[in-house]
């Protein structure tokens, strides 16, 4: 395949140089005076007078001996979302084309367009697959794609076989596996084989700290080298880069409550199915995708919200009359069966 920086732009890469990052105490008996901070300020518990680690070493240290790829394939980033914004403006120029499958995860096309791309919708089969073949002609003089998987809203998977003969094609591939702990499927062991596959992780749903705005991105050391040159130096704030080490250091705790979820997910779309008038799409991610085939889903959120129950209508332009439903155990997800099954 073509090298993958020459996808990249280079007029953005020769006008950024790379930053000087900062350096991390030796010891704490050191007196740092190196970046304007107010080392007098309050403590509330965790040393914030300090900007945060630039290059989120330890963090991307462990994340590296969880993931089994080198550090150099790594970055971290406030969320997801501005990793998507990185990425999108390192590859994107006016003009370009950039691809995605809706119903997508709206942030893909948010952000090629904020980077004057000209973005293509693929849209997805009946059954929420991928066309191959709408897709490998829309990817021929593409320059970046983008594919979540599970997929954001419906939660259904596409197959590692697919997303290999997309990877084929050449086009940089943006993976973005939000919800692989609820689904245990990833393409990260072909990173070192494509240089064109970029995989997106976070830490908001299933770690529980979706307010620390932690994500991951794991690629070829030349884009992870090109993205450290244009990320703000300071993009992860400490508190976000503490709790993310300690989740990842105690993951035994989390893995038997992302078990209790994925039950009860499955028991609801199977209770859902049983509804007249509702359709459950059977779901790998942390929440379930209701089509509502009798009733108005605006009518139905309603409803619930007055059982207070909090539940998102999906866009027109994502999926007609629909509901997306995030997944809690299974004595409250009974609260939700049991009022759509008075409607």
């Amino acid at each position: 395949m073509k090298n993958i920086q020459k996808f990249m732009r280079q007029d953005l890469l020769q006008g950024f140089p790379a930053y000087a990052p900062s350096r991390a105490l030796p010891d704490p008996s050191f007196l740092k005076l190196d970046s304007g901070e107010n080392l007098w300020a309050p403590n509330f518990g965790t040393n914030n007078s300090l900007y945060p680690d630039s290059q989120v070493l330890k963090l991307r240290e462990e994340l590296s001996a969880d993931f089994g790829v080198p550090i150099e394939s790594i970055v971290v980033g406030n969320g997801s979302d501005e990793l998507i914004d990185l990425v999108c403006r390192l590859f994107i120029s006016p003009g370009d084309k950039v691809i995605d499958f809706p119903p997508a995860f709206p942030m893909f096309s948010l952000f090629a367009k904020l980077s004057r791309g000209q973005v293509i919708s693929v849209k997805r089969t009946n059954s929420f697959d991928v066309d191959l073949v709408k897709a490998r002609i829309a990817m021929q003089d593409a320059k970046l794609t983008f594919l979540d998987n599970p997929n954001n809203p419906t939660g259904t998977l596409l197959s590692r076989e697919k997303i290999l003969e997309l990877l084929q094609i050449g086009t940089p591939l943006v993976v973005d596996e939000a919800y692989f702990e609820f689904c245990g499927e990833t393409v990260i062991d072909l990173v070192e084989k494509f240089e064109n596959l970029i995989v997106l992780r976070t830490f908001s749903k299933w770690a529980g700290i979706a307010g620390l705005r932690v994500g991951v991105m794991i690629a070829n050391p030349k884009v992870i080298k090109a993205l450290m040159r244009i990320k703000a130096p300071y993009n992860v704030n400490a508190v976000g880069q503490e709790a993310a080490l300690k989740v990842l250091q105690n993951k035994e705790k989390f893995l038997p409550v992302l078990k209790t979820l994925c039950n009860s997910r499955d028991w609801f779309v199977m209770e859902v199915n049983r509804i007249p008038g509702f359709r459950a799409i059977p779901s790998r991610a942390s929440s379930v995708t209701v089509v509502l085939e009798k009733f108005e889903a605006k009518i139905v959120a309603q409803r619930l919200f007055e059982a207070k129950i909090l539940v998102k209508v999906l866009p027109e332009s994502l999926i007609s009359n629909a509901l997306r439903i995030s997944i809690a155990p299974r004595q409250e997800m009974q609260r939700v069966v049991d009022v759509l099954r008075t409607i």
